[in-house]
């Protein structure tokens, strides 16, 4: 029994001493930077678009095996390197079928872009002989929003929309046809009366 449990041991220390080779990442984990998260469902990109507030979304469909994928992949890196405004969400396709098919993709790489309260503001298929166009959309919709001053919202605007001002008196009593004999009504008794 001792010998056993001696070669058990000694077994057991060569694992230890044993080197394990690094996990080799995949071309869509490359170059990933702070401002790139992987989708994992549905809801996770639900709640992402919810709380980017104003920075641009890019939702980039991809695939593990597709060629154009990994070829615009790296490219798209460069042009959102270091961008805090930019928020780049990865699905991958075979993971997530059933968003792909919400959102009507059926070709690869397909790149949907969204802005705060915009919503959606593009979406198209770019292989590496279009990266100018998503080069151009990146330019277009991150472009800095022009405002000319604080945003202050409907108070401003009530020394021109002031309500009208009626005695109670006039609101309840009022007629509701003019012509003679028409029927008038009370609100406050809910009943028909006749003159």
């Amino acid at each position: 029994m001792e010998v056993r449990a001696l070669a058990a041991e000694k077994s057991h220390d060569d694992a230890k001493e044993t080197p394990r080779e690094p996990v080799k990442q995949g071309w869509w984990e490359m170059n990933a930077g702070d401002n790139h998260v992987k989708i994992t469902g549905i809801q996770h990109l639900v709640d992402l678009l919810a709380n980017a507030g104003d920075k641009l979304v890019i939702v980039e469909f991809y695939g593990t095996w597709c060629g154009a994928c990994k070829g615009v992949y790296p490219k798209l890196c460069k042009l959102i390197d270091g961008r805090d405004d930019i928020i780049l969400a990865k699905v991958d396709f075979d993971q997530n079928k059933p968003i792909a098919k919400a959102m009507g993709v059926r070709v690869l790489p397909y790149f949907n872009f969204y802005r705060g309260a915009d919503g959606k503001l593009d979406s198209f298929s770019a292989s590496l002989s279009k990266v100018d166009r998503l080069r151009a959309a990146i330019a277009q919709h991150s472009a800095e929003r022009c405002q000319l001053g604080e945003n202050r919202g409907a108070e401003e605007f009530t020394e021109y929309f002031k309500p009208r001002q009626r005695p109670l008196g006039d609101i309840m009593g009022s007629k509701v046809d003019g012509r003679e004999g028409a029927p008038q009504s009370n609100p406050a008794v809910g009943k028909v009366k006749q003159e």
